[in-house]
């Protein structure tokens, strides 16, 4: 079990840059909202400021008056108006930014995750097949005496002494286990406890 400290710990860690990430992420997406809001906000009041020039203009141009003097632009808010634009544009950077390294930080944890499943899985593996080794190991020695207690059998059959050992060479005869109907045969024969304890002790290794 020791191996798998240093992935609970990397696991750790990458979910917690993870964290960091999005928090950074959603404050420049709050930073962005605002720059858009204010850009707006200008791009409004420009557009005000240009329809009332342009009624006024053609007021003037209507009644014959001078148009010489009438301003048509307002420096301030044209400056304000590019300010917010390239403020914008570079908040807009940031926040692509920043999404770039969350969604780096998200395929960051997700493989730590990962790797702590395929660790418990093969902690598992192994059990199985250590439990598959003695499995076969016992059925080979339960075929080996069982052979013998069949020759011994037969001989006590042969001298008279009437059927010995029936029960369990009739075992050996059968198979141990019926898989044909999985399922209900394991609710049946199976160790339901066993599989149930396995379920749970793998769901707290991960």
């Amino acid at each position: 079990m020791n191996t798998l400290k240093p992935l609970y710990q990397a696991r750790a860690e990458a979910h917690a840059k993870c964290a960091d990430a999005a928090q950074a992420l959603e404050r420049a997406r709050r930073i962005e909202r605002t720059a858009t809001a204010h850009l707006q906000t200008l791009e409004q009041r420009a557009a005000e400021s240009e329809s009332a020039q342009a009624a006024e203009l053609a007021e003037r141009i209507a009644a014959g008056g001078p148009t010489a003097d009438l301003s048509t632009s307002d420096t301030s808010l044209a400056s304000a108006l590019a300010s917010a634009k390239m403020n914008l544009s570079i908040k807009a950077k940031a926040l692509a930014s920043l999404e770039r390294a969350h969604a780096a930080a998200q395929a960051n944890a997700a493989t730590a995750e990962a790797a702590v499943v395929k660790a418990v899985d093969a902690i598992f593996h192994a059990e199985d097949a250590e439990l598959n080794r003695q499995v076969t190991h016992h059925l080979d020695e339960a075929l080996r005496l069982g052979k013998q207690l069949l020759g011994r059998a037969i001989g006590n059959e042969m001298h008279g002494h009437g059927q010995h050992f029936t029960d369990t060479l009739s075992r050996l005869d059968q198979p141990l286990l019926d898989r044909r109907h999985i399922a209900i045969n394991f609710l049946r024969d199976g160790d339901t406890e066993a599989a149930a304890q396995r379920a749970a002790r793998r769901s707290a290794l991960i």
